[in-house]
This record gives C-alpha cells, structure tokens and sequence, in this order.
C-alpha cells in the first residue's frame, strides 16, 4: 500500500516539476480555446474544432477525462466540441493535425473540399494561342505591347475563344462603345 501512495506522490512530483518548467511559455486555458473554436461543419449546430500547436514551453488546459491538467509540448492539441456539450482533445505530433477549419469573415464554415468542377482562374488559362511562332495563354498575350489602349482582359479573352480572332486582331481591333448600333430603316 505504501508503494502506491509513493508512485501517486512521484506522478504529483513530476507533474509539479513540470509546471515549473514551463511556467514562462504561452498557456491556453479552457476559455481561449472555447472563443477560437471554429465551425467544421455546416449546419445550424455544427462541430467547433481548435488546434493549437504547442512549442517547447507552452501548455493547454486538458478539457476531456483529466479537467485541472495541462498538457505540454512540443505537439499538436486538436479539441473538438461536440453539439451534445462533449469535448474530446487529441495528441499529434507537430505538424501532424489536422488542419484548422476555415472560416469566411461573417463567421460561417468554408468547406475545403468545394464541390468538384467548379471554374477556377487557372480553368481560363489553359487555352494556348500562337502567333509569331510563339505560343501563350490569353492573359499572356494580354500583357503584348501591341494592344490597343481600353481593351480589358474580358474582351479580349471573348475574342479569341468565343468570336474565333487571331492575337493580332484581338489586340488590335479598336473597341466598340455604347453596344450594337441599330441598323438604318
């Protein structure tokens, strides 16, 4: 019986020490880490994840089974707050989490797989043009020296890929204002 309460005494000797070792890094309590949880998922209710990457020194309070002790670094605490009030803390080695849910600036959860298909700014460039003897993307050939003044990247993209015009023609035909005329009668 003596031998447990010198093992118990230990772990409390130990985890003393230990707070004195790192009594001078950054320590996140239990209310920063409720203010910085963000949504991770859409929903009226959603899951709200933190992660914290802890460095030698910093220290996280424990929210799950052991409430009252920190937990120290160098690693990675991803704490997750469930909608039913449950909280549950994994352990990563540093720069093993997962990534920190995104937000957009109103609050609402970002999803980081967005639906497949959708037209990105690289989708627009893929096309290749030549003229010269040299071969470029639109927004390549937009940068020429010899286009016209007022053109936008918009009209002149519209004219190679919808209206069929050489580069040399979509840089240099001037720009119509004001819209299609109406013919005479």
């Amino acid at each position: 019986m003596n031998e447990l309460n010198d093992f118990v005494d230990f772990d409390e000797a130990a985890e003393a020490a230990t707070a004195e070792l790192y009594k001078n890094g950054k320590h996140y309590d239990a209310q920063w880490l409720r203010q910085n949880a963000l949504k991770a998922e859409k929903g009226p209710n959603p899951v709200r994840k933190v992660v914290v990457d802890l460095g030698l020194g910093d220290s996280v309070d424990r929210l799950d089974s052991t409430k009252g002790q920190r937990i120290f670094g160098p690693q990675s605490v991803e704490t997750i707050f469930w909608p039913d009030g449950g909280i549950d803390q994994r352990l990563y080695d540093l720069g093993e989490a997962p990534a920190q849910p995104r937000n957009s600036a109103n609050g609402r959860f970002l999803d980081p797989n967005p639906r497949q298909g959708r037209k990105t700014g690289e989708y627009y460039d893929k096309d290749r043009f030549e003229w010269n003897g040299e071969s470029k993307t639109a927004r390549e050939w937009y940068e020429h020296p010899s286009r016209i003044d007022g053109l936008s990247l918009a009209t002149f993209s519209t004219r190679l890929k919808k209206r069929g015009m050489s580069v040399q023609e979509a840089l240099t035909t001037p720009v119509q204002r004001g819209g299609r005329r109406k013919p005479n009668s």
